[in-house]
């Protein structure tokens, strides 16, 4: 099994995040839960930096909040955890924040998937910027309805339902990196680092899926 670094971005409103935290570390990935980023440490809420309520700030309030020391160490373990993921799962619905994060990984050419149960919209068509390595396309429907697709050009993956999110984790990461383009004394260097960074083609498993 390839075991990933997986970022999870979203709200802290959203209901789905825990489950999606949940879903990720029972297949075996090393999973960053912003809400509880290490034992005892329940996240950071912008409460803890100023007493009144964030939504009634000025901005000269803001840009000082933004300097606190808590804020400050909360950034930098969010970002660090952003910097060790080999890819993003945006959770929607969810805010600026989790966005900017999104924005980030496709920079640094690095997957963002989107996970979007109860999808309301609105739509977004930045969205289609969102990339993953690799350019085949993959469909799959399943009996009951659920689906997720490739989106434009291939390069943005969307899930409606957690069955469909840990299924596609589940067939790209199960089976040995079938990569030809190593000796074998090498391969272990294309996993899984190629499988989100390094090549530009679909890689094909055993079972005929497509790797990230």
């Amino acid at each position: 099994m390839i075991k990933l670094n997986i970022y999870v971005a979203s709200s802290w409103r959203n209901i789905y995040q825990p489950e999606t935290v949940e879903t990720l570390r029972a297949l075996g990935h090393e999973v960053y839960d912003f809400r509880n980023p290490a034992p005892g440490d329940h996240g950071f809420a912008w409460k803890q930096v100023h007493p009144k309520p964030c939504e009634e700030w000025t901005l000269p309030e803001y840009l000082e909040a933004l300097d606190h020391p808590i804020a400050q160490e909360g950034f930098r373990k969010d970002f660090e955890a952003m910097e060790r993921a080999n890819c993003c799962v945006l959770v929607l619905p969810s805010g600026a924040s989790a966005h900017l994060e999104a924005g980030w990984f496709s920079g640094a050419q690095r997957p963002v998937l989107i996970y979007a149960p109860n999808y309301h919209g609105p739509p977004e068509l930045m969205y289609k910027a969102l990339r993953s390595v690799g350019s085949a396309k993959l469909r799959v429907v399943w009996p009951n309805g659920t689906w997720f697709s490739e989106g434009a050009l291939g390069k943005m993956r969307v899930f409606d339902t957690i069955e469909t999110l840990r299924t596609y984790f589940t067939i790209n990461t199960e089976v040995p990196h079938p990569c030809s383009a190593h000796e074998p004394a090498t391969r272990g260097s294309c996993n899984p680092c190629t499988l989100f960074i390094g090549h530009t083609g679909p890689h094909k498993s055993k079972t005929g899926a497509v790797w990230f």
